[in-house]
């Protein structure tokens, strides 16, 4: 028989492999208290019993718990939970004990929906602050998500009770993700009213990302007036893209009625590009009326000759022919004259 860890219970010992253990670890606790019971299990305060203590020392050393970080409001806070919850540090040795990724990946997924009914917010702090290699805080960022699916007001009021650093502004990004997923104009309406410096214009990137394949138009309004950067062109450039690959003819007619800048110029010029697969010539007359002479202009005109050569190869010849002399007109039939030299 194999040897088991001394704290593995008995009953445990019975079910198949280390997924039933770390079900049954984290039972006791799943269908007790309520999603997001926020009551306190020892009174303020007070710290652990000389009992409590040496269980806690022992389950610490068991999961491999940091050390003390020398506040003792944080110290006594985590050593409450630990003591409260010992199957909490149990299932994460057991968990940081799996050397195969894909092995702890799912028994990490498989301990997330397990812990679901009991004091998310209390879960979360433990596994983010008793990390081992990476596998708490792991559990930590999947509970988040969970309960931001369900509850993502109580997410956002988690995220936002965190101390000011990177832990708090990577939780705020995940909450704003999540929570776009099923209701992207309150993710965005919180994400407004963070603080300066907590990544407010990364937050509403991400969250335009995830309405995109829904709502392209609402992706592009909700990062049009954030500064430039290869962050925002990038999610306006997939937005873009989006709405053009199944509407090229509308997504130009709405493009080209913005407002004259920047952003008008790149989502129309994104649009006729995937336009140019099914209509080149219509694509192309818009790109030399539409769009102003420059770089973004040059770039567009190029692809589209790029796509019109693949399906025809002769209007794309006279339509070179028609430019006037100059850089861009070598350019273009550079490319016209390699793409249907390889073709043919």
């Amino acid at each position: 028989m194999r040897n088991e860890p001394p704290h593995t219970s008995a009953f445990a010992r019975l079910l198949p492999g280390r997924a039933g253990r770390v079900a049954i670890l984290v039972a006791g606790a799943a269908g007790i208290v309520g999603f997001c019971r926020l009551s306190q299990t020892h009174a303020p305060g007070a710290g652990p019993s000389a009992e409590v203590a040496g269980s806690l020392r022992e389950s610490s050393r068991a999961a491999g718990a940091p050390p003390a970080t020398g506040n003792r409001g944080a110290d006594r806070a985590r050593a409450a939970l630990a003591a409260a919850h010992p199957e909490w540090a149990r299932a994460l040795a057991d968990l940081s004990a799996i050397a195969d990724p894909a092995e702890r990946i799912a028994h990490a997924e498989a301990l997330i929906t397990s812990l679901a009914g009991t004091d998310v917010p209390d879960a979360i702090t433990f596994f983010r602050e008793s990390a081992i290699d990476g596998v708490g805080k792991e559990i930590a960022t999947g509970l988040l998500r969970r309960l931001t699916t369900f509850h993502p007001q109580s997410a956002a009021a988690y995220a936002e009770s965190l101390p000011p650093g990177e832990e708090r502004t990577e939780a705020l990004q995940t909450v704003a993700t999540v929570w776009a997923d099923t209701d992207a104009a309150r993710a965005a309406e919180w994400v407004k009213t963070w603080d300066a410096g907590v990544g407010q214009d990364e937050g509403l990137i991400k969250i335009a990302y995830e309405t995109a394949p829904k709502d392209a138009v609402g992706a592009i309004d909700l990062v049009a007036d954030l500064p430039p950067s290869e962050e925002r062109n990038a999610v306006v450039d997939h937005a873009a893209a989006q709405w053009a690959t199944a509407q090229p003819r509308e997504a130009a007619e709405w493009a080209a009625q913005l407002p004259k800048g920047a952003v008008r110029d790149q989502v129309l010029a994104r649009i006729l590009v995937e336009w140019a697969v099914e209509d080149p010539a219509m694509a192309a007359a818009v790109a030399v009326s539409q769009l102003p002479p420059g770089r973004l202009m040059d770039d567009t005109v190029i692809s589209i000759v790029q796509r019109w050569t693949q399906t025809d190869p002769v209007g794309a010849g006279k339509w070179i022919e028609q430019f006037p002399e100059g850089p861009l007109k070598q350019t273009a039939m550079e490319n016209f004259t390699q793409l249907r030299d390889h073709k043919f």
